[in-house]
């Protein structure tokens, strides 16, 4: 989700919660609660952002998991060969 994806979504929230003020009979028109309705959208796009970065952190912290026990075999598979190589050398 790019930028302007955040973008949309941050104006969601806002418009949405401009018509549940005026719904409610709130005056949508004063400069300080649109201020206020800005503020609680841009913070509601940064929690969707932390969450997204959260959420691929932990993915990238699965694959190097897995990468790390592809190693651990392979490895095992390698040493397990040589000795098997070397046992039948010796005969």
């Amino acid at each position: 989700m790019g930028a302007s994806d955040v973008d949309r979504e941050s104006l969601g929230v806002w418009s949405s919660g401009i018509r549940k003020n005026e719904a409610n009979g709130f005056d949508t028109d004063n400069e300080a609660s649109v201020r206020q309705w800005s503020a609680m959208a841009a913070g509601s796009a940064q929690k969707v952002r932390s969450a997204r970065e959260s959420e691929n952190a932990k993915r990238r912290a699965r694959v190097t998991d897995d990468v790390d026990a592809i190693d651990v075999i392979t490895e095992s598979a390698r040493s397990a060969s040589s000795r098997n190589g070397f046992r039948a050398l010796l005969g």
